[in-house]
């Protein structure tokens, strides 16, 4: 290049340089949950970033004009995004007024932002973008995001908020507190758990790793007789360095219906209310959902065999987490079911060891999820009947290539 070309197309290359900089962490690793590559002119340039406030501002009315000091109004513009696995482009031609947004990896959401200057198509793509213009839109956005990404913090994937909610509903109706899972009768009265947990998730190229706290207080009113109950799950997901904060509270009561020393079996309806999300990670909602579970056990000689049935229908609505407020409209079903085998196995220390084995298999219907169905594989074992302690450990295993694993311990008081 000769010189005078290369001293005018210097400070081009500078704010280049400048802006993927800003976008880029310093220590990016091989996939970030954000990726950008801006055209201008001709010159193209990238970056990537884990917080999702970055990408926010650039899509902002303005932002890009102060992004790059050479961009006028009457600029050919093509603007790429992956957003942690869902594809975007915002484009004009030069001297083009209108701004073309496409959604998908094969443009299924196409929206075209007119106006007599660019400024004016900018300002329009702005309000669609909070929610001010054609709000049906942005859902439609959001919604292909959830069946895309694999890493939604609000719904889509098993990692997320409904994902463990539908997973905790049928652990209410299969395992309350204290409960050994064997053919004993309930006792009257106050019953406790708490717990620790641990999960892993790895989805397309994106890997989750969690931390969650169950808690769970129920009072039976006579020995097996019906039981109120409360349970409050706590949970922290990281992704890329981004945190996930996730709580919800369920309530309900368990029914028993046969109560015989060879085959129980208790109904459990249930109400949970639960809220999650990250800035960083670009989303937030607030869950509301029912369910009505079933828990039948038989006596097959030392060996008890549990069959788990849940149903439940969930609703997820918007919430601001700080600067970003998405419109979350998700509805979906969940069916969950499952089977167990357990027996004794002896002594340790004096209390009974328990042994069991189990099959989970999890499906959700209606708006279109990343990982609409996946399966559970685990094995547990647990120490004591009168306030056991219990240690599950499980393989997950679901549609799309996603792969998991969860390791439980549980103590009862």
């Amino acid at each position: 290049m000769p010189l005078p070309r290369l001293r005018d197309s210097l400070p081009r290359l500078v704010c280049l340089a400048t802006l993927a900089a800003t976008l880029a962490p310093p220590e990016a690793a091989a996939r970030d949950l954000f990726r950008t590559a801006i055209t201008v002119d001709g010159f193209t340039f990238g970056g990537a970033t884990n917080d999702a406030t970055a990408v926010w501002r650039l899509l902002r009315q303005g932002s890009l004009g102060a992004s790059v000091p050479f961009y006028q109004d009457n600029s050919a513009l093509a603007l790429r995004i992956d957003l942690r696995g869902l594809p975007a482009t915002l484009s004009s031609p030069r001297n083009g007024t209108d701004i073309l947004l496409r959604v998908g990896r094969n443009g299924e959401i196409t929206r075209l932002f007119t106006g007599a200057t660019r400024e004016e198509a900018t300002e329009r793509f702005d309000r669609f973008l909070t929610g001010r213009e054609d709000p049906a839109g942005m859902r439609r956005v959001i919604k292909e995001w959830v069946a895309t990404s694999p890493v939604d913090p609000v719904a889509g994937n098993p990692a997320s908020l409904l994902g463990r909610s539908v997973a905790a509903d049928l652990d209410l109706a299969t395992r309350l507190p204290g409960d050994d899972g064997s053919m004993a009768p309930r006792a009257a009265g106050w019953h406790g758990s708490a717990g620790l947990g641990f999960d892993e998730h790895s989805f397309r190229e994106f890997d989750t790793r969690g931390f969650s706290l169950p808690l769970g207080l129920s009072y039976a009113f006579g020995e097996d007789g019906p039981e109120a109950f409360l349970q409050a799950p706590l949970a922290l997901s990281e992704t890329k360095g981004a945190h996930i904060y996730m709580l919800s509270l369920a309530a309900g009561v368990r029914l028993p219906v046969v109560t015989t020393p060879h085959l129980r079996w208790a109904v459990t309806p249930s109400l949970r209310l639960g809220a999650g999300g990250s800035e960083r990670v670009g989303g937030g909602g607030i869950l509301a959902s029912g369910a009505l579970g079933s828990d039948l056990r038989l006596a097959l000689g030392p060996f008890t065999l549990g069959l788990g049935n849940s149903i439940g229908r969930a609703q997820i609505e918007p919430m601001k987490i700080d600067t970003i407020e998405l419109p979350y409209h998700v509805r979906s079903w969940a069916f969950r079911n499952s089977v167990s085998l357990s027996r004794p196995a002896g002594q340790v220390g004096g209390l009974p060891l328990g042994l069991g084995v189990s099959f989970s298999d999890t499906r959700l219907a209606g708006d279109r999820m990343a990982v609409p169905s996946w399966q559970e594989y685990g094995i547990t074992a647990k120490l004591g009947t009168q306030a056991p302690v219990q240690l599950g450990v499980s393989l997950l295993d679901g549609e799309n290539n996603y792969h998991g694993m969860r390791v439980t311990l549980t103590a009862s008081f």
